[in-house]
């Protein structure tokens, strides 16, 4: 699929026209939608879309979402059940798109199905797998996504799956990655454990909520991709080895290498937000585990 005018007036109809409260023209859009996803380069013509500031602002959201949901449906099951070898030339090309659609669309709803698909990718092929890649689009991006968007958004990932999903990534990142064990990085790496507290000491739903819009979509839930509005919703767990994500979760000073047990206490007391720090220490006194 090329980017040429008549391909991006196409798409472009065809995504507004998903919002249509007629029914015909909703599903003979979802079906041009749907045939076009299987042609060549259509991430990118869609990508494009998505980022021009441009295009109207109606086309440029429904674009998003259904880039999103491309990766999901098409890159999701190959990121879980293929070895990185066998993706690697493919996944910088994504990761470039992911970011371009985080620069120009920062709607909340975009903002986790990123944090999961990310999480996702981390616990599937290693923390600085991650980090190499998300940093090779772009020099040090992956400070920037940490710190503007996977943190500051995490406690707003809900769905067993995807809390668990993201608890588990979170906390990988604290005990593996040598961007945040690095001393200079105090800060973001309080940062992190201050926000896997939140998104922990909130109840694990036993069962999916349907998340509040930040857009109004329409009938747009009733086209293909129209799961995306709960990436994961009733899908398998991905960490099924992992039975309880809050004691994988205190557990994690003894993952990290032993250079930098002791630091936790003092770290605990003096930086982490009040209420975070009681509901840490009431987490860990429930487990009967002691920082070290």
């Amino acid at each position: 699929m090329d980017w040429n005018p008549q391909t991006l007036e196409f798409l472009s109809q065809s995504f507004l026209d998903t919002l249509s409260p007629q029914s015909e023209l909703r599903h003979r859009a979802e079906k041009n939608l749907s045939d076009a996803a299987d042609t060549p380069n259509y991430g990118l013509a869609v990508l494009r879309l998505a980022t021009e500031p441009s295009v109207d602002e109606e086309i440029r959201q429904c674009a998003a979402v259904n880039l999103m949901n491309h990766l999901k449906t098409r890159w999701v099951p190959v990121i879980e059940n293929c070895e990185y070898g066998v993706i690697a030339e493919h996944m910088n090309h994504i990761w470039a798109s992911v970011l371009t659609l985080l620069q120009n669309s920062k709607t909340p709803r975009l903002v986790r199905c990123v944090i999961i698909f990310m999480s996702l990718f981390l616990v599937k092929h290693g923390v600085q797998t991650l980090v190499d890649l998300i940093n090779s689009v772009k020099a040090d991006s992956f400070d920037v996504i940490l710190g503007e968007f996977w943190i500051p958004n995490l406690n707003t990932i809900t769905g067993y799956n995807e809390v668990k999903l993201c608890a588990v990534a979170s906390t990988k990142l604290l005990c593996e990655s040598a961007l945040l064990l690095d001393p200079a990085a105090e800060e973001l790496w309080v940062k992190l454990l201050d926000a896997i507290v939140s998104l922990l000491s909130l109840p694990l739903p036993e069962e999916e909520r349907v998340e509040d819009d930040d857009f109004d979509f329409g009938g747009y839930e009733e086209a293909t991709f129209f799961h995306l509005r709960n990436v994961g919703k009733k899908e398998e767990d991905p960490l099924k080895e992992i039975e309880d994500p809050k004691h994988f979760f205190v557990t994690f000073p003894a993952k990290i290498s032993p250079e930098f047990h002791g630091s936790f206490p003092q770290v605990i007391m003096t930086c982490l937000s009040p209420p975070n720090r009681a509901a840490l220490v009431e987490l860990c006194n429930s487990y009967k585990i002691i920082m070290i």
